[in-house]
């Protein structure tokens, strides 16, 4: 599978067996644009490797308002950490903000790998790490940054964004009101 292919690419590398039965435990499942693929009501844990589109982490505030954690675009790993730590237990929902095709795996397939071979173990560190990382650099971004700033991160990201979610979304995961994204956009346009 290309996608599993490019991902690994990302990391240290696996021997061919250990490659061949991590390719196994995944299937491709296609989603609509507002479905949850994982959460709060998720039976088994999984994860999942984002092939095409854009899926969210969101919590809902206190009046029950989607908030956007995490933005995950090609080929992005999405696992609760809180489930990987505490095997069917999950703290958000993860939805598709696009129509998405995602990889899936069982969470216990992929530990019993983890267990199996060495190499799988050292690359779950690795994801778990690189998944640590991102979670800093997001809360970095979110303490240090000014909104045009961070708006300006995500579309180094994600150069199409605004052609692909609604600007309500954007500004959930910048933490701003889409008035104030509306505005930055607009002094950018200005500016250039």
């Amino acid at each position: 599978m290309k996608t599993i292919h490019q991902f690994l690419a990302g990391y240290s590398p696996l021997s061919s067996k250990a490659k061949k039965e991590f390719e196994q435990i995944f299937s491709l499942n296609t989603y609509r644009k507002g479905e949850i693929i994982a959460g709060y009501s998720q039976s088994k844990c999984k994860f999942f490797l984002v092939k095409e589109g854009i899926v969210c982490s969101y919590l809902n505030d206190s009046k029950g308002k989607k908030v956007i954690r995490t933005l995950f675009t090609p080929i992005s790993v999405i696992a609760s950490l809180k489930s990987i730590i505490n095997i069917n237990s999950t703290n958000a929902n993860y939805h598709c903000l696009t129509n998405c095709s995602i990889l899936a795996a069982n969470l216990d397939d992929f530990l019993y790998l983890v267990d199996k071979h060495h190499d799988i173990s050292k690359l779950y560190i690795e994801i778990l790490e690189k998944s640590y990382a991102k979670l800093l650099e997001r809360v970095t971004y979110l303490t240090t940054l000014e909104a045009t700033e961070r708006y300006l991160m995500l579309k180094k990201i994600a150069p199409n964004i605004e052609n692909q979610i609604p600007q309500y979304q954007i500004a959930s995961y910048l933490n701003i009101s889409p008035i104030q994204l509306s505005r930055i956009r607009k002094k950018l346009l200005f500016e250039s």
